[in-house]
């Protein structure tokens, strides 16, 4: 079970430091996903206290110019090529 805990807070951190380089790179975040505790975290995403990656995907678009988008998802895998990342 504690390992459980760590990989939730482990994913936290990483869903968070996303949210911030997607800001830093001028795109549009939302103050509450920037702002989001790791209690709103495990009841939002890991009820059961195991991450649901799917719902952790998430759209931004650039600050001067919303045409310019990017996804941001989590896959299960452990190690991810390129192949799914070619869209």
């Amino acid at each position: 079970m504690e390992a459980d805990s760590r990989d939730v807070a482990r994913m936290w951190r990483v869903y968070r430091t996303i949210y911030q380089m997607c800001r830093d790179r001028g795109y549009l975040v939302g103050q509450r996903d920037l702002d989001r505790n790791l209690d709103d975290f495990k009841t939002e995403f890991a009820p059961n206290n195991t991450v649901d990656r799917n719902r952790l995907t998430f759209l931004v678009q650039k600050r001067d110019d919303p045409g310019d988008q990017m996804l941001v998802f989590f896959p299960e895998d452990a190690s991810v090529g390129i192949k799914p990342i070619r869209m």
